[in-house]
């Protein structure tokens, strides 16, 4: 994970399923994936978290820069990132496929957000 020391990384969501509630803060989350009417949660200790909700009303959560929509099925955090080309991105062990219709974009703000100082 790169270094960032921002404060937004830093807080977390509560996911509530039912009578469950879960807290998980925004730095731990590696990656997200829709799956159906679940999306699953790839965390940095190996966990994986499945909740009943879109990654469209997940990602209202997660702030920006830090975490960018790579395909229509995964969100990304951004610190994570251990390389990528124009097709794959790694981040800790995981492979992730860069759509067509999102590949300009993704590469304009991987460029972008790599660019700038790291705190």
């Amino acid at each position: 994970m790169r270094d960032f020391d921002n404060s937004r990384l830093n807080r977390s969501i509560a996911l509530h399923d039912g009578n469950s509630r879960q807290q998980l803060v925004l730095r731990d989350i590696l990656f997200i994936q829709a799956d159906h009417i679940y999306v699953r949660i790839y965390l940095a200790d190996g966990q994986r978290v499945l909740h009943r909700k879109s990654l469209r009303e997940l990602q209202r959560f997660l702030p920006a820069p830090f975490f960018l929509q790579i395909h229509r099925s995964h969100i990304v955090n951004l610190t994570w990132i251990g390389e990528w080309d124009s097709q794959e991105i790694e981040l800790a062990g995981h492979r992730l496929s860069i759509s067509r219709a999102r590949k300009k974009e993704v590469q304009k703000e991987l460029s972008t957000f790599f660019s700038r100082p790291q705190r």
